[in-house]
């Protein structure tokens, strides 16, 4: 009977380790279930971790639908705007609410706004920029020696040749990235991602202990409206920026603008989802019936804010200030009248927010994480109040509603946040995820 060799009983051993790891407990997926790994002590039982208040989680998503959906109203104008009442065409390729300022900025590389809670916008690296390389060999590494090496021998050049590939590979990559042309300004445009935004609708109606007939029907149908709507205007977004119409003559083209505009149909690559048709002329209709709905939920059932610390108090004050402030740009025609008085006044409370982070030893959530987005809301809306309200264009407010979502996100953070904290759970890390190791090709799951 041969013997195993020892790299095979190694090899052995070592799958058998990241079975167990990955068959063992694990804790459950999302914030709290890692907060509660990383508090937990031996022997002792994790303390369940808080969670906030339904008709505060469902106010906030309700909010945040109604809100990032005003970012469609930006879109229709924006392509109705670059149109100026004809069909695409070579002469008139349609506009969806992106801001060609941004792209600018970002060297030919197409930034993607993150709404609903990611952080700052990011610029997503072209597949070209993050294919990986491949490094041909070099003739010396290839070469067949004319005299048999022995094994030593052999050894080295081999590890010597690997990294001779890896470096070559790795330079490979940054020459592709320095050569790589920018992109005509004209190209430059942003991805439309509206459908984060509605997305809070469904998460509204899936809030536990907290169901509402009459919201949850609302909020239901705006979503089967809106989401459909959303997905066309981002396909649509990428056929003109990867400029597919030069492949087919704008025949999808108008098939988009049939259907946003007048009565064509469009089907989404969802099949699950509901044809649009005429989508343009009912948004404002369906906004206003969602808008009506989530005011009589909120009138009917308000938060109770007794018990909101001082800093949660001003950050709630800074949130209605910043909304305000969205309402004034949103307003047909733009009111910069009420957009400077909103603006003074979510300064000031923006400084006073700051200062409930200072000379402390434990950072304050709210604090900490609200004014960095009040921050970027403030520099925006400063560009555009002494403007003209015909000079403030639809993409302009379009980044007013994105950055104003993410207010209204990082202030329920903050409450998800200080709750984990009093539970006894540590802050969440921005690299704190579910971890799971890498198994070997066919291992049981």
């Amino acid at each position: 009977m041969r013997l195993m060799k020892p790299s095979t009983i190694a090899m052995a051993a070592l799958t058998l380790g990241l079975g167990l790891i990955a068959c063992g407990d694990e804790p459950p997926a999302g914030p709290e279930g890692a907060a509660s790994s990383a508090s937990a002590k031996p022997g002792a039982t994790a303390e369940p971790i808080k969670r906030p208040d339904p008709i505060v989680t469902k106010t906030y998503r309700a909010d945040a639908c109604y809100y990032g959906s005003l970012a469609l109203k930006q879109a229709r104008d924006a392509y109705v705007a670059s149109l100026g009442g004809a069909e695409p065409s070579a002469d008139k390729i349609p506009q969806f609410g992106s801001d060609p300022d941004d792209a600018k900025k970002d060297d030919g590389a197409t930034p993607t706004p993150t709404p609903a809670g990611s952080g700052a916008p990011t610029a997503a690296p072209t597949a070209k920029s993050t294919a990986a390389p491949t490094a041909k060999p070099t003739a010396a590494a290839t070469a067949k020696p004319t005299a048999k090496p022995t094994a030593a021998a052999t050894a080295k050049p081999t590890a010597a040749a690997t990294g001779t590939a890896a470096a070559t590979a790795d330079a490979t990559g940054a020459a592709s990235a320095a050569i790589r042309p920018p992109m005509p300004p004209e190209k430059m445009r942003q991805q439309v991602r509206f459908d984060q935004f509605i997305r809070h609708c469904n998460t509204a109606i899936t809030v536990k202990d907290a169901p509402d007939p009459d919201l949850d029907a609302a909020l239901k149908e705006f979503s089967e409206y809106a989401l459909p709507f959303s997905k066309v205007i981002q396909e649509a977004n990428s056929y003109y920026t990867q400029e597919k119409y030069k492949e087919d003559d704008f025949k999808q083209g108008k098939t988009y603008h049939a259907c946003l505009t007048g009565t064509g149909t469009c089907e989404t690559k969802d099949k699950n989802a509901k044809p649009v048709s005429n989508a343009f002329s009912q948004l404002d209709e369906k906004l206003a019936k969602l808008k009506a709905a989530v005011d009589k939920y909120k009138g009917a059932k308000p938060v109770d804010k007794g018990a909101f610390e001082e800093s949660q108090k001003v950050s709630d004050e800074a949130v209605q200030q910043a909304t305000d402030l969205l309402l004034a740009f949103d307003a047909k025609p733009v009111d910069t009248a009420k957009a400077k008085t909103a603006l003074a006044a979510l300064e000031a409370t923006t400084e006073k927010l700051k200062g409930f982070g200072e000379g402390k030893d434990k950072p304050d959530p709210w604090a900490k994480a609200v004014p960095p987005q009040l921050s970027l809301l403030i520099t925006e809306a400063k560009a555009l109040v002494e403007k003209a309200p015909e000079e403030i264009t639809p993409a302009k407010i379009y980044k007013i509603v994105s950055i104003h979502n993410r207010v209204l996100e990082k202030n329920f953070s903050a409450l998800q946040t200080k709750l984990r904290e009093a539970s006894g759970g540590r802050p969440m890390g921005p690299a704190q995820r579910k971890l799971q190791p890498k198994l070997p090709p066919n291992h049981p799951k």
